[in-house]
């Protein structure tokens, strides 16, 4: 009878004691997921990512924004890419409820023989929901809460859209997140593009995004990698053959997002800056933003190239010596290996990681003679032979020979053999461009690039879409933009605004004026004004139309001195120029200072017969399709207004038109179609 109180009394005590541990654990649990999310949160959820700007036709120019991922559909993701992940992280995840129980024993027992806490055993739903909202800290509370994220998102989600969610939000090193964003850093390529080896690269970096690196471990990178490949062998979703060839396949490494090319950098800067301007940092930070601009990529490489071949003309026009610094012998090696370190303008070499793991680099060429990655060198000898200089350059410690033949192979600039090999000498700088001759032989090209900046805007007139738009040489030398920021001197390309005025004040293209010397007194400040023309002459009375043409400076003052310079700073106004505007009579030879972005807005006033279209960056509809608010709407209305009379504008671009046919812009005739324009030239030609 004993025996049996004392057992009532234990079963007792064991009840209450496993009570109170029920109780005590769910109260725990409670607490524990107290600040849980709500489902519809899960439901609901899309990952933070990028934001992407195309050209006018749709194409994909960059990616901008504060986490490096880009979402892409389930079906879009091919099926190996699912498959490899399937198989390396969770085998039975069509099967399972969220918590995969094999992997979780398989963990547990590894852990206990290793005395660790590294195997996690966690299931793809869990992984997801650790990403989704919890740290990766190892806590039994971040467990709990795991597990019970997994099996709500088992519940209210499909297998499907737990996969998608996961594959687009598991980070895979490099700052890349999802498998979009790791295969263009990895492969220069869409996950709609990459191979079963590839495909077994991705799947492999989860369990230690930096440790299988393969930029940073590429022998580890390689055998993870054959563990997923044989993983997808066992689980039967590749063959022996196809095993055993991506086994042995290399590994083709390019990090290449998409690439802004000829200056583009420019038009996107100017685009993003206004999209910022009237959306919040939240929303920008979002991502998922799909920014349509007006950039025509063709036009852009033309302008850029013009630009370029036109500074580089300029300055060897000014006497131009090319070197910028010429270096002592005893500091060539120094710089030789500091210079190899800090590649000018070069792209990451192409890799090539062998199934062993050993790393071979294929440095990046261009196509069709486009330069492609600029590098600095020191002359290190000059030798005349047979009547032709030869340079040896050596660049990131390689001797490269130079003869006048290889020179800045994308411009075609006159006089620059002459003027680079009579003046450089040994330990002169230069900078070598590595690129392709047409029959795609790499060859490495003296490059050119001069002191002097400039800018090229490019505008629709039909419907002001700007098409594109060069603030300097090279962004990558200067990312001040020089079209839309620099305010400078106009010169003569300002005379077209006072010419206008005196159309709208009864003047005609045929109205004669003097050409004549003109002299003004300013009696405050007790000095004397004699405006010059530029040849230093003049030729009497004039046309109207003949004045403009060639661009006479005396004229210019006589009409500004007769219609007033207030009238000209209204019309000015009335065409777009928002700059201040000097108040006297140097205003009509351009004295003023004022932006490309200006003046281009006004030169399309004529050609629209007096309508002044707002620059558009960016595609019409932008922002409703981005489902922005009304407020943000209201940027792209319509602003198209009528600011002079059909007749005058007809008339000054009938002039503009004369000033190419008959006057100093006849340089434009080559361009086999209707043209009309204006040249301008500053004091001191600056």
């Amino acid at each position: 009878m004993k025996g049996m109180k004392r057992f009532k009394q234990l079963v007792v005590l064991l009840l209450i004691v496993g009570l109170a541990a029920v109780v005590g654990g769910g109260s725990y649990a409670v607490y524990v997921l107290r600040d849980i999310p709500p489902v519809d949160r899960l439901i609901s959820f899309q990952p933070q990512e990028l934001n992407k700007v195309t050209d006018f036709q749709g194409n994909v120019l960059t990616y901008r924004g504060s986490v490096k991922r880009i979402f892409v559909s389930l079906d879009r993701i091919p099926e190996i890419v699912q498959h490899a992940f399937v198989a390396a992280e969770d085998a039975e995840f069509y099967s399972h409820r969220g918590i995969n129980l094999r992997g979780v024993v398989r963990a547990l027992i590894k852990d206990i023989m290793t005395g660790t806490f590294r195997q996690g055993g966690s299931s793809i739903t869990q992984q997801l929901a650790r990403t989704l909202l919890l740290s990766r800290e190892r806590t039994i509370v971040r467990k709990i809460k795991e597990v019970y994220l997994a099996y709500q998102l088992e519940k209210y989600l499909t297998k499907d859209r737990i996969l998608e969610l996961y594959l687009n939000q598991i980070y895979l090193g490099e700052g890349a997140y999802g498998v979009e964003a790791a295969s263009l850093t990895y492969f220069g390529k869409s996950i709609t593009e990459v191979t079963l080896p590839e495909a077994a690269l991705l799947a492999a970096l989860p369990k230690a995004p930096s440790y299988y690196s393969p930029y940073r471990h590429p022998k580890e990178a390689m055998r993870r990698r054959a563990y997923v490949l044989k993983r997808l062998k066992e689980e039967k979703y590749i063959t022996e053959e196809e095993y055993r060839e991506a086994l042995a396949s290399p590994l083709v490494l390019k990090r290449r997002w998409p690439t802004l090319r000829c200056n583009a950098e420019y038009f996107v800067d100017v685009v993003l800056k206004k999209i910022r301007a009237v959306i919040s940092e939240e929303r920008w930070r979002r991502g998922g933003l799909v920014i349509p601009t007006t950039l025509d990529m063709g036009i852009q490489c033309a302008a850029s190239r013009a630009l370029k071949k036109g500074l580089v003309e300029f300055s060897l026009r000014q006497e131009y010596r090319y070197p910028y610094v010429s270096l002592p012998e005893n500091l060539w090696n120094e710089f030789v290996a500091f210079a190899a370190k800090r590649e000018l303008y070069s792209s990451p070499p192409t890799r090539v990681i062998t199934p062993q793991g050993e790393v071979r680099f294929a440095a990046p060429v261009s196509h069709f003679g486009r330069i492609a990655d600029v590098y600095t060198g020191v002359v290190t000898g000059v030798i005349q032979n047979d009547e032709k200089r030869v340079l040896w350059v050596n660049v990131g410690g390689h001797p490269i020979k130079f003869t006048p033949d290889d020179l800045a192979f994308s411009l075609d600039v006159s006089g620059f053999d002459k003027t680079l090999f009579e003046s450089v000498e040994a330990g002169d700088i230069l900078f070598v461009a590595v690129g392709e001759d047409m029959k795609f032989h790499p060859r490495f090209y003296v490059y050119l690039e001069p002191y002097a900046e400039g800018a090229v805007m490019v505008m629709e007139n039909a419907s002001g879409a700007v098409r594109a738009v060069v603030g300097g040489f090279d962004y990558r030398r200067s990312a001040f933009n020089r079209a839309v920021d620099a305010l400078r001197q106009t010169g003569s390309a300002f005379k077209p605004v006072v010419y206008t005025t005196a159309l709208e004040e009864g003047f005609t293209p045929s109205t004669p004026v003097p050409d004549a010397p003109l002299v003004f007194r300013d009696v405050q400040k007790d000095e004397t004004w004699k405006p010059k023309n530029y040849e230093e002459r003049f030729e009497g009375v004039v046309p109207l139309r003949t004045a403009l043409a060639k661009s006479i400076n005396s004229v210019s003052v006589y009409i500004a001195s007769r219609v007033g310079v207030d009238k000209i700073i209204r019309t000015a106004r009335r065409l777009g120029i928002r700059s201040p505007l000097n108040n006297d009579l140097s205003m009509s030879l351009g004295s003023s200072s004022l932006t490309l972005e200006e003046m281009t807005a006004v030169f399309s006033v004529f050609p629209n017969l007096g309508l002044k279209r707002p620059l558009q960056y960016i595609q019409k509809g932008f922002y409703h399709t981005a489902g922005l608010s009304a407020e943000v709407n209201a940027e792209q209305k319509d602003e198209t207004k009528k600011v002079l009379d059909p007749a005058v504008a007809y008339v000054m671009a009938s002039m503009l038109r004369n000033v190419i046919t008959e006057g100093t812009g006849w340089r434009a005739r080559v361009l086999h179609f209707e043209v009309g324009g204006k040249t301008g030239t500053t004091d001191e030609q600056r």
